[in-house]
């Protein structure tokens, strides 16, 4: 058995892969929806806007990386095996 990485966990790969590359997406996601022929998406801009806040901010890779517990013996799953 290979032994656990705790410092390399999934939410690891979100945290420090996923969260960037979505971060550096989102100005063009934006100018996109706002150069689409003169159509209106407010509900898009505002879903793209609440993720930024919500799970971008200045600091989330720090404030996430730290939610994960790694020294514990419990994990958490939902039950895929």
């Amino acid at each position: 058995m290979i032994p656990l990485d705790v410092n390399n966990l999934s939410i690891d790969t979100a945290i420090n892969n996923w969260g960037p590359k979505l971060k550096e997406r989102l100005p063009s996601m934006r100018g996109k929806l706002l150069q689409d022929n003169g159509i209106p998406h407010p509900d898009k801009l505002e879903v793209i806007d609440l993720l930024d806040r919500t799970f971008l901010f200045n600091g989330y890779r720090e404030y996430f990386t730290k939610l994960v517990p790694r020294d514990s013996e419990i994990v958490l799953a939902h039950n895929d095996a």
